[in-house]
């Protein structure tokens, strides 16, 4: 083997380490890049979508809306159960007669009737109520989601908002009337008509 030869083979081998080695180095420049780059779009993901949690069943049993509401509905509950006694009453002895117990069926009905028309209207306020703070509260705290707590599998103390949602609901004075009868709403729609009636005639003379 000649010198020369000998000069081209090393320098030859030379050039081949070095692009093996420079080939490594961009593999592992690469592989850093890309695992930055997925760190910064996680970092990025986490910091887009930010979640609330919160306590559904603790915020109607401990906010003061949720307390008015099973008061007035306890309320309204005991009331009926009185006249439901009261009806038992009037029909004892009489059971044997159809006409009395499908009159003791009519009324037992309409109290059913009635202490559901009170929940529903209960519910429908305090549904409204507790939609609107979710709402305040996750613009507020500047969050993108705000979820039930119960859905949840794991997650950090910090994401619970349960006792901020309570706070801002107990800002709404919610306040629950009994619902009228059939016959006090006949009676208010008739003296409605009478003093609408009234109004015409005066307004013509």
């Amino acid at each position: 083997m000649t010198k020369l030869t000998k000069i081209v083979l090393k320098t030859l081998l030379t050039v081949a380490v070095l692009t093996l080695l420079t080939g490594c180095s961009d593999d592992k420049s690469g592989s850093a890049q890309k695992a930055q780059t997925n760190a910064t779009a996680t970092t990025s993901l986490e910091q887009k979508i930010a979640v609330g949690l919160v306590d559904t069943d603790r915020v109607f049993t401990s906010s003061e809306a949720g307390k008015a509401a099973v008061k007035h509905l306890e309320t309204i509950a005991d009331k009926l159960q009185k006249e439901f006694i009261k009806l038992q009453e009037e029909v004892k002895g009489k059971e044997k007669d159809p006409a009395t117990v499908e009159k003791f069926q009519t009324a037992a009905a309409k109290l059913e009737e009635k202490f559901k028309a009170e929940e529903e209207q209960v519910m429908a306020s305090i549904e409204k109520t507790y939609q609107a703070t979710l709402d305040s509260v996750r613009k507020s705290e500047n969050l993108q989601i705000v979820i039930a707590k119960a859905q949840a599998l794991s997650f950090e103390a910090e994401r619970d908002i349960t006792d901020k949602v309570i706070a801002e609901m107990n800002k709404h004075n919610l306040t629950f009337t009994e619902l009228k009868s059939e016959k006090e709403a006949e009676k208010d729609q008739d003296a409605q008509s009478t003093n609408s009636t009234k109004k015409e005639t005066n307004s013509t003379k």
